[in-house]
């Protein structure tokens, strides 16, 4: 039997990031369901979802420990969404990440216009995920992970 010692910990990273990122959404998707449209900013929401997804790894060993509440009154206002995509993919034109940050405000506009109606999983919180995500790989912003059963989510 082959034993495979060493190499990437990019699942386990990934595995965290994205299910800090649905909770990022669920929490957004909750606060428009029970509050209003107008009670939080798609581009806060964004800028948080980006700020999570680029945190850096460090450390074989990487675990990061993420707030209990992502965009609570009390949170720091997020980094811009470009320098969240800069992080990621260093290197490219300023058009592009402004392309791909306006893809993921279209994406989750309309996923907030429908969460505001009353129900913070219709759409579902993990279609959302995939659909930013998918928004991230079709640009090459964010790695795609190894396999095609992405974003599990908790």
């Amino acid at each position: 039997m082959a034993q495979v010692l060493g190499g990437s910990d990019f699942d386990f990273v990934w595995d965290d990031k994205t299910n800090a990122a649905l909770r990022v959404l669920r929490e957004a998707a909750d606060v428009w369901a029970t509050r209003g449209r107008m009670k939080l900013d798609t581009q806060r929401v964004i800028g948080v979802f980006m700020e999570v997804l680029a945190r850096p790894q460090k450390g074989l060993w990487w675990s990061y420990r993420w707030p209990v509440r992502f965009l609570g009154e009390e949170a720091e206002a997020p980094p811009d969404a470009v320098d969240s995509c800069r992080a990621l993919a260093p290197s490219r034109a300023v058009e592009e990440y402004v392309k791909v940050t306006l893809a993921l405000h279209r994406s989750l506009c309309e996923a907030a216009d429908m969460w505001a109606l009353g129900d913070p999983e219709k759409p579902s919180t993990r279609e959302q995920l995939a659909s930013m995500l998918e928004i991230l790989w079709q640009e090459r912003v964010a790695p795609r992970p190894p396999s095609k059963h992405y974003p599990e989510g908790v």
